[in-house]
């Protein structure tokens, strides 16, 4: 589909974490993930849909 938007990839940053069934701190690894950013016909579809 035209103007849908686009998927990308992102890198997380590691960070600190807790396990809370044994009570310590762990180190979460970096990670990528994807992410998607709507595109102009996209946005302007849902704002359409609003006004109804």
């Amino acid at each position: 589909m035209i103007d849908f938007g686009t998927f990308e990839k992102k890198t997380r940053a590691s960070r600190g974490g807790f396990n809370p069934q044994v009570g310590e701190r762990i180190q979460i690894p970096e990670k990528t993930v994807p992410t998607f950013k709507a595109g102009k016909g996209l946005k302007e579809a849902v704002k359409l849909k609003k006004k109804k």
